[in-house]
């Protein structure tokens, strides 16, 4: 009987393992707030103001993702996409 409850014992902890072995093979998976970015972060990217950044936003040059209490936040995918493009500040 005692065998019985130390191999059970065993097994427990190589299940334990396995999970953990599991789980830290598993890609991680991204925060929400790591995918978005302020007006403030686009504008220093830019070198441009946050004011710029929100006429580009009633412009349609750059959507809004979300709101976070009350303010923008945009996908930096979005952003990415605008560094690559390019932005005309004359014409934004």
């Amino acid at each position: 009987m005692v065998e019985i409850v130390r191999f059970h014992a065993n097994l427990y902890k190589l299940h334990e393992i396995g999970l953990l072995i599991f789980k830290s093979m598993q890609p991680k998976k991204q925060n929400m707030e790591t995918l978005l970015m302020t007006r403030k972060q686009i504008a220093t990217m830019f070198f441009v103001t946050s004011e710029t950044v929100r006429n580009w936003e009633r412009d349609g040059i750059i959507p809004v993702a979300t709101r976070i209490n009350g303010k923008p936040r945009y996908k930096k995918d979005d952003v990415n996409k605008l560094l690559e493009k390019g932005v005309n500040n004359k014409t934004a």
